[in-house]
């Protein structure tokens, strides 16, 4: 009952900032849907586990590859880490606004970019390195858009921290979550 009604507060949230940041009715609802899609697959994954953990490893693959992409543009790999619920929404929205990213402007707009996650688990942290190349050129956006910002919302409202590298290779994304109860196998 708690996970439900934070989840409606977070689809709130979501709802108000999408439709007051977009330019467009049907570019509201695109982003909308995928954001509730993130949502909703980072649910299953929970139901589905043990415990009502979800493996970031299996998120990160769910969020990847919902659209069909193509496996072989991407690399997923990092040690067995389960979060819990608020973190593996949160991870999810993230991973989720990276992703829309890399269609739209970066690794996934062309035929050529590859995509590099992985994760490391360093004194209780979760390290997680989002690392695109080949799409592109990349140069620091003029302003910030309401997926950054929820991106960094997203992750801060789990103890952690976002950095974003705008090299012109590719972006480079770490997440830091802080104090992450972790369970490595």
């Amino acid at each position: 009952n708690h996970r439900v009604k934070n989840t409606l507060a977070v689809v709130q949230g979501i709802a108000h900032q999408t439709f007051m940041a977009s330019a467009t009715m049907p570019q509201a609802k695109e982003a909308f849907d995928g954001r509730l899609m993130a949502l909703a697959r980072a649910h299953d994954l929970l139901t589905r586990g043990a415990r009502d953990l979800a493996s970031l490893g299996d998120l990160a693959a769910e969020v990847l590859h919902s659209r069909g992409m193509d496996k072989s543009r991407s690399r997923i790999a990092g040690p067995e880490v389960l979060l819990p619920p608020r973190q593996a929404l949160s991870v999810a929205m993230a991973l989720h606004e990276l992703f829309t990213n890399a269609i739209k402007y970066g690794a996934f707009a062309n035929d050529q970019g590859l995509l590099d996650l992985g994760w490391t688990v360093d004194s209780g942290r979760v390290v997680i390195v989002w690392s695109e190349q080949g799409g592109p050129p990349v140069s620091k956006p003029s302003h910030r858009g309401f997926g950054s910002v929820l991106l960094e919302r997203t992750v801060a409202d789990i103890g952690g921290e976002v950095t974003v590298e705008f090299d012109a290779a590719g972006i480079i994304c770490r997440m830091i979550l802080s104090k992450a109860p972790v369970a490595a196998g």
